[in-house]
C-alpha cells in the first residue's frame, strides 16, 4: 500500500484518491462466503422475527380495539357489558387471559381459557371516555398471550443454523475490526483529536492524514470547514443576540445586558425597573391583514417604545407579542407606573396600513429590583407574574409585582399541582347550605357546595380552586363527586322522613355540555335509590348563551327525568327573555349583588321587585341568595320572594350537622327561627 504524509499545502486534487474499499478488498474477499451463509441464515431468522413481530402487533391492534369499546360501559359502570367484551377477546387466538381495571387498579371483569399452553407475553392499553371535549382515564384493559407454538418451531429450525453463524460472525468480525484499525481507525482517530484540540483550546487547528483515499479527502474538507466556520462565527457572535425584524436585543441579549447590571453598584442595581409588554391584540391584526403587517405594526410598535423611553433605558424583544422595556432611572413605583403610561399610549397611536388605520392595547407587568433584592436576571420573569395578574383584570391594565401578589401567584401554582393528590387522597368535601321557605320558614331544600380541605392550608374558598379545576380539566370529575354526595344526602333525607327536600347542585358549562351527564345522574340516583326530582341543577345565564346547541338537549334531557332546572346568578349576564322561554327552568336566582344593600337602595329593590314579577307571570320560584341581615329577610318577604338563601339564615356545614340543625329548625315557629337567623 502507497502512503505519504499529507502536507498543509496539499490542495484537495493534487493526489488521486484511493478508495476505502480497495483497501479492505483482501479481508472481505476470504470471509464473502462466510457472510453469504450468515446473511441466508439472517434471513431466516428475519423472517421468524417478522412472525412474532405481527403477533405482537395483532395482540395490540386487539386489545387497542376492545380497550375503546369498554371505554363508554366501565365509565358508566356497566360491568356485564365489560364481561362481555372479555369474554369475546378469549375468542381471538392465541389469546389466554384477559382482566379489565378501573382507575383505581380494581379488578372489574377477568377471564381466562383452560387446557392451553402458558402464556409468556401481556399487552395492556388503557381505557378512556371521550364525550365531546372531555376525555378521562376509565382504567384499563390487559391480555396474555402464548408464544409457545411459535417459538417452538424457531427453536426446530434455527438452533444449529445459530450456532454456526455465531461462529463464522466471530471470525468475520476479528477480520474487519483488524483491517478497520489500519485503515480507518487510525486516520479517524486523527481527525478527532484534532477535534477535541480545537474545542479544548479554542483555536483551529488542521487535521493531517496520511493516507489518499476517501478518508484524507475528509480531512480536507475538515480543514476548509474550520476556516469557513471561523468566519461564520465571528458574524454569528454579533446577531445571536440581536432580534433580527426590530434590531433590538432578543431573549440572549435581554439576559447580557441584565448580567452586565448587576455588576453596577447596589445604588444603581435598585433603580431598575422591567415592564413586561404583552400585546392584546396583535393575533387579530395578523389574522386580519397577514404576518407581512404584523411584522410591519411591530416595527411600528418598536419605534414608539424607542421614542418614549429615557436615554438611560433599552428595550428587548423575547418573541412574537412580548417586548421588555428595562428602566434605568426608577426611582420608585410611581416613576414605573408614569412611564408604564407613557407605553401604553404610545402603543395605541394608530399604525396606517393601506387605507386603514389600526392601533392595539397592551397589558403590562412591571417588577421593581428592590422587590426581589436586586436579582436582576430574575426580574422578566417576575414581571412576567404581574404581567399575568394584569390579564386576568382586563385589557390595558398594568400591574407592578407586590410580596402579595407573588405569593398569590406561588399558592396558585401549589394548588394546581396538588389537585391530582387532593382528588387521590379525598380532600374534597360536599357541604350543604340550606334554602327556607320565606313565607313558613321552613327549610325548603339545600345547595351542595364543594370544599377543599387541604392537609397544610385548611379549607380552600371554592372562588380559589374551583377555576384551578376548570383549568386542568378537572371539572368533571369534581361535578360527578358533588354528584354522589349530593345523592347521598338526599337518600339520607329520605330516610330520616324528610321527604320533599330538593339538594341543588351548580354545574359549569362544559359539565352541562357533556351528553354522558344524563346517564350519570340516572346512575347515581338509582344507585342511592332517590328519585331524579329529589335534585336540581343549578346553571349560570353563560351557560346557556355560550353553548345553546350543546347544553339544549341535555337539560331537555335531565328535565324530561323529573330534575328541577334553577338559573343562578340571574341578572349579573347576558339576561334575555328569549332563554327563559326557550329553556323549561323552574327557578330564578337573584344575584347576591341585588340582595346585598337592600333594603336601603332603591334601584336594587326595583330590580328584584322587577325579576319577581317577571318570573311570577312565567310561572317561575325566585330564590334570593346572599342574605345575611334581619332587614334583608323582612324586605324580601315583603316581596312575595318564596325562597331564602345565605348565611343570616344559614351557614353551609358538613352534612354530619344537617339532621340536628333540620330536627332545631321543626321545634321553632316561623317567626321566632326568621328572628333568630337574622
Amino acid at each position: 500500500m502507497g502512503h505519504r504524509m499529507l502536507s498543509h499545502a496539499d490542495a484537495p486534487g493534487d493526489a488521486p484518491i484511493r478508495a476505502v474499499v480497495s483497501e479492505l478488498l483482501w479481508v472481505i474477499v476470504p470471509v464473502g462466503m462466510v457472510m453469504t451463509m450468515l446473511a441466508m441464515l439472517l434471513l431466516g431468522y428475519s423472517h421468524a422475527l417478522t412472525l412474532e413481530e405481527r403477533l405482537v402487533t395483532r395482540m395490540q391492534q386487539v386489545v387497542t380495539s376492545r380497550a375503546r369499546l369498554a371505554g363508554e360501559p366501565l365509565w358508566k359502570m356497566r360491568h356485564d357489558q365489560v364481561a362481555a367484551i372479555v369474554e369475546e377477546i378469549l375468542q381471538v387466538d392465541p389469546v389466554v387471559t384477559g382482566t379489565v381495571y378501573d382507575d383505581t387498579g380494581a379488578v372489574i371483569a377477568t377471564a381466562a381459557k383452560h387446557g392451553v399452553p402458558p402464556a409468556n407475553r401481556e399487552v395492556a392499553a388503557p381505557i378512556r371516555y371521550k364525550n365531546g371535549l372531555i376525555e378521562v382515564a376509565a382504567g384499563r384493559l390487559q391480555i396474555t398471550y402464548s408464544r409457545e407454538t411459535l417459538w417452538s418451531q424457531m427453536r426446530k429450525e434455527f438452533a444449529l443454523p445459530a450456532i454456526l453463524a455465531v461462529v463464522t460472525g466471530l471470525a468475520a468480525i476479528l477480520a474487519l475490526k483488524l483491517a478497520a484499525h489500519v485503515y480507518i481507525g487510525r486516520p479517524l482517530k486523527n481527525l478527532t483529536d484534532t477535534i477535541v484540540r480545537s474545542r479544548r483550546e479554542g483555536r483551529h487547528y488542521r487535521a493531517v492524514i496520511t493516507t489518499q483515499n476517501e478518508l484524507g479527502a475528509l480531512a480536507r474538507a475538515f480543514n476548509e470547514l474550520q476556516e469557513a466556520n471561523a468566519a461564520a462565527l465571528a458574524k454569528l457572535a454579533s446577531l445571536a443576540s440581536e432580534d433580527a425584524l426590530t434590531g433590538l436585543p432578543n431573549r440572549r441579549g435581554l439576559h447580557e445586558q441584565l448580567k452586565r447590571a448587576s455588576g453596577a453598584d447596589a445604588q444603581e442595581r435598585c433603580n431598575i425597573a422591567v415592564h413586561f409588554i404583552d400585546l392584546d391584540d396583535f393575533k387579530a391584526i395578523n389574522d386580519t391583514f397577514g404576518h407581512e403587517t404584523g411584522d410591519k405594526f411591530l416595527i411600528h410598535v418598536a419605534e414608539q417604545l424607542r421614542l418614549v423611553i429615557g436615554p438611560r433605558d433599552w428595550i428587548a424583544r423575547l418573541g412574537g407579542d412580548e417586548f421588555i422595556v428595562v428602566q434605568r432611572d426608577a426611582a420608585d413605583e410611581a416613576t414605573a407606573r408614569a412611564l408604564a403610561r407613557r407605553i401604553l399610549d404610545a402603543i395605541s397611536k394608530p399604525f396606517a396600513i393601506h387605507d386603514k388605520k389600526i392601533s392595539a392595547r397592551a397589558s403590562m407587568g412591571i417588577a421593581l429590583a428592590s422587590s426581589v433584592q436586586d436579582d436582576l436576571e430574575q426580574l422578566p420573569a417576575l414581571a412576567d407574574i404581574a404581567l399575568y395578574h394584569s390579564k386576568a383584570r382586563g385589557t390595558g391594565t398594568v400591574s407592578v409585582l407586590s410580596r402579595t401578589l407573588l405569593l398569590a401567584h406561588s399558592r396558585a401554582r401549589e394548588l394546581e399541582m396538588a389537585l391530582q393528590q387532593a382528588f387521590a387522597e379525598g380532600q374534597f368535601e360536599v357541604w350543604f347550605q340550606a334554602q327556607f321557605d320565606m313565607q313558613t320558614g321552613r327549610v325548603s331544600g339545600f345547595e351542595a357546595l364543594a370544599r377543599w380541605r387541604h392537609p397544610d392550608h385548611g379549607l380552600i374558598s371554592p372562588a380559589e380552586f374551583l377555576p384551578l379545576v376548570e383549568k386542568t380539566g378537572n371539572s368533571g370529575r369534581l361535578a360527578r363527586f358533588v354528584i354522589e354526595q349530593a345523592c347521598q344526602a338526599s337518600a339520607r333525607l329520605l330516610a330520616l322522613g324528610h321527604a320533599g327536600l330538593k339538594i341543588a347542585v351548580n354545574l359549569s358549562p362544559s359539565e352541562l355540555a357533556d351528553s354522558s351527564l344524563v346517564d350519570l345522574v340516572r346512575l347515581l340516583c338509582e344507585r342511592h335509590a332517590v328519585p331524579p326530582s329529589a335534585l336540581e341543577i343549578e346553571i349560570t345565564e353563560g351557560t346557556l348563551i355560550n353553548a345553546v346547541a350543546d347544553t339544549s338537549a341535555v337539560i331537555q334531557s335531565l328535565r324530561g327525568m323529573g330534575v328541577s332546572m334553577a338559573l343562578d346568578d340571574f341578572g349579573t349576564g347576558y339576561s334575555s327573555l328569549a332563554y327563559l322561554r326557550r329553556f323549561p327552568i323552574d327557578k330564578l336566582k337573584i344575584d347576591k349583588a341585588f340582595i346585598r344593600n337592600m333594603p336601603g337602595d332603591k334601584g336594587d329593590v326595583a330590580v328584584v321587585e322587577i325579576i319577581a314579577m317577571l318570573a311570577s307571570t312565567l310561572g317561575l320560584v325566585v330564590v334570593a341568595e346572599g342574605i345575611e341581615r334581619e332587614e334583608q329577610i323582612r324586605a324580601v318577604r315583603s316581596m312575595g320572594l318564596q325562597i331564602g338563601q345565605g348565611f343570616g339564615l344559614h351557614r353551609p356545614e358538613p352534612f354530619a350537622g344537617i339532621e340536628g340543625f333540620l330536627a332545631a329548625c321543626e321545634e321553632e315557629t316561623t317567626a321566632t327561627h326568621l328572628r333568630a337567623a337574622g
